[in-house]
């Protein structure tokens, strides 16, 4: 009977490893012939303030791996008091950005790409001022509860933004 529960043990397990792992952020480069079967933030930028008083812009790259739709409800940090989901219209310039109306799908074995002129963060009232050197934590959180913690890199400019197409290598956006 003791043999019969060790062989279980594994099969009974898999499905909570399979879903902590799901919650992983990798930050790096994924490998797009073979991507991970998880939820990944390839990559997290924030668009510096240019000193006017304007909010700094998020711009992340979710990459779904799973079978399953995610919807991202809310970004937070101790970086930021205010931190929204926006949605710039299509063929509207980016002042005529507007909060996203519900949670953000990220389809299943597919990505979300924030841009300028897209979908992007905006993030507002910065705890202390902001230095340049240094990245900052942003939790994603999502409607079923899981939470994803990721570094975030500082551009000071949007030339500087990664310009991401899946299936081949990154570039500066210049």
């Amino acid at each position: 009977m003791y043999t019969g529960i060790s062989r279980r043990l594994p099969i009974a397990l898999g499905p909570l490893v399979l879903l902590a792992a799901s919650a992983a952020a990798s930050e790096r480069t994924l490998d797009h012939a073979n991507p991970p079967r998880t939820l990944t933030v390839e990559h997290a930028e924030i668009l510096i303030a240019d000193g006017d008083g304007s909010p700094a812009r998020g711009f992340l790259t979710i990459w779904n791996g799973t079978d399953t739709h995610a919807y991202l409800a809310k970004v937070s940090s101790e970086a930021f008091a205010n931190i929204r989901l926006m949605r710039t219209p299509f063929n509207s310039d980016d002042d005529a950005a507007g909060p996203v109306g519900g949670p953000l799908l990220v389809p299943a074995h597919a990505e979300l790409q924030m841009r300028i002129g897209g979908i992007h963060l905006l993030l507002a009232d910065p705890a202390s001022p902001i230095d340049q050197s240094e990245s900052q934590r942003l939790m994603l959180i999502f409607d079923d509860g899981q939470e994803v913690e990721v570094s975030a890199y500082l551009v000071p400019s949007s030339d500087r933004l990664t310009s991401h197409r899946h299936g081949e290598a990154d570039r500066s956006a210049n």
